[in-house]
């Protein structure tokens, strides 16, 4: 979520001065992601599959 919002904010500010960002550790899987996320809650969870973004 950091890197979208600093993506955003460079997109569309008036910085003349970035020349380049570099954006580490991107979620390149979302599903998993969450999925990875869930499996440390104590809550039962449904297990139905996430749809795609």
């Amino acid at each position: 979520m950091g890197g979208a919002i600093a993506a955003s904010f460079l997109e569309n500010s008036s910085l003349a001065d970035v020349a380049a960002v570099v954006f580490d550790a991107p979620m390149l899987d979302f599903g998993a992601t969450i999925n990875h996320k869930a499996d440390d809650r104590e809550l039962p969870m449904v297990g139905l599959p996430l749809p795609p973004p």
